[in-house]
């Protein structure tokens, strides 16, 4: 199989239409964006709506394609802590909002999110992403 073209986007689970913009950007590239978006939304059937997958397609000469579908980012998974129960919300003297995580919580995350790599080696690269998402640990 010669690739021609790679493309990489974002799309929710179950969330790929046929329509602009993901029709737009296929149909330039001779893919039926009605045939990806019917295969993508069965294959994260199981998957819940909100979660926004990285997927690359990998187009060939003859205009067939494969696509493979990513977990989400890490930033995704943060900033999706901070509305649900698992981070605290506190003001601190100068009422700034500071975002807080439990540490069974960010085990969990990290487990989830590097399931095969090192687990300290992947704290400390989780714990970089929740300080650029200003979500402090709470060791509590």
């Amino acid at each position: 199989m010669n690739t021609k073209i790679i493309v990489k986007l974002f799309v929710y689970s179950c969330g790929a239409e046929a329509g602009p913009p993901l029709g737009t950007v296929l149909g330039n590239l001779g893919i039926n964006a009605l045939k990806f978006s019917k295969e993508f939304n069965d294959f994260t059937t199981g998957l819940p709506q909100f979660l926004l997958l990285p997927v690359i397609i990998y187009i060939t000469e003859s205009k067939t394609y494969t696509f493979l579908v990513g977990k989400p980012t890490s930033s995704f998974f943060i900033n999706l802590l901070k509305y649900s129960k698992m981070v605290r919300l506190y003001k601190n003297r100068a009422l700034q909002k500071v975002f807080y995580v439990s540490f069974f919580n960010f085990i969990r995350l990290v487990i989830f999110k590097f399931k095969f790599l090192n687990l300290l080696e992947s704290m400390f690269t989780m714990l970089g992403c929740l300080n650029s998402c200003n979500i402090k640990l709470s060791l509590s």
